[in-house]
């Protein structure tokens, strides 16, 4: 009844869907009132639409039971959706633990960033000047968010989420940018998600920022537009990191092999 079966339990597990077989096992497994549950990619072979429904599902029995689920998953958005506390793994090492919001927010390492979203990262050498300090990459000196933990002249990384960048024609009044971060640069793919475009903007022949737009905000930016694009500085995070080099430039997701646990 728990699992929502009570008029199947009759039933051969031939004759079970995916999904309904998936609800046996959860219930073989709480019938033995476990104080704490661990479920290791228990939805990975299912479809989407499934695996959704079944999120809710779990997070449902999770509430009228109180126990602790320990919940491990490759899936970055299924983490972000199943999850009160998120422990990211490295390697075996935890990176951070925290809720969704400051994890996908306020990364500490670049391994998160690049783990839960897609992170546009820009590393560069840090300058101090009091208020107003800068990082100096790929030709640029960007301001940066506050007061950064970095000695002047230390290298770090900017990590700014592609929701976070207005993407705008050159063309267009520049009279409401004082304080951002500006670049240009032209269009080069635009994908069409439904209730986003997603847009990749080249900076130059090694360089490239992803910028994602929403429904009511979508322009007539095609491939080939010069434009200018921009961010507020405190939409940035600054990541000291020894090997920032290696993002150099790069606009990354989170394709990696390690996994996220959400607990």
């Amino acid at each position: 009844e728990l699992v929502g079966l009570g008029d199947r339990g009759r039933r051969r597990p031939r004759e079970l869907s995916g999904g309904q077989q998936q609800r046996v096992a959860l219930a073989r497994a709480l019938v033995f009132e476990p104080r704490v549950l661990l479920m290791d990619e228990p939805l990975g072979a299912l479809d989407r639409r499934l695996r959704e429904g079944l999120q809710v599902e779990f997070r449902r029995i999770h509430r009228e039971l109180g126990i602790t689920f320990i919940y491990v998953t490759h899936d970055q958005s299924e983490a972000l959706v199943m999850s009160d506390r998120i422990a990211v793994f490295n390697e075996g090492v935890i990176e951070q633990v925290g809720d969704a919001e400051s994890l996908y927010e306020r990364p500490e390492t670049l391994f998160v960033a690049r783990f839960l979203g897609d992170s546009n990262v820009l590393a560069g050498v840090v300058s101090l000047h009091g208020a107003a300090s800068t990082i100096r990459a790929e030709g640029h000196e960007f301001l940066l968010p506050g007061r950064p933990d970095v000695e002047d002249g230390g290298t770090a990384a900017m990590v700014i989420r592609p929701e976070r960048l207005r993407v705008e024609p050159v063309s267009t009044s520049a009279a409401d940018i004082a304080g951002l971060n500006v670049v240009t640069g032209t269009v080069r793919e635009v994908i069409y998600l439904g209730g986003t475009r997603r847009l990749e903007v080249e900076l130059s022949p090694t360089v490239r920022l992803l910028a994602q737009e929403q429904a009511g905000s979508v322009s007539a930016t095609a491939p080939g537009d010069e434009v200018r694009v921009s961010w507020r500085p405190d939409d940035s995070v600054l990541l000291p990191d020894a090997d920032a080099s290696r993002f150099h430039g790069e606009s990354i997701g989170f394709g990696s092999d390690e996994r996220a646990a959400g607990i």
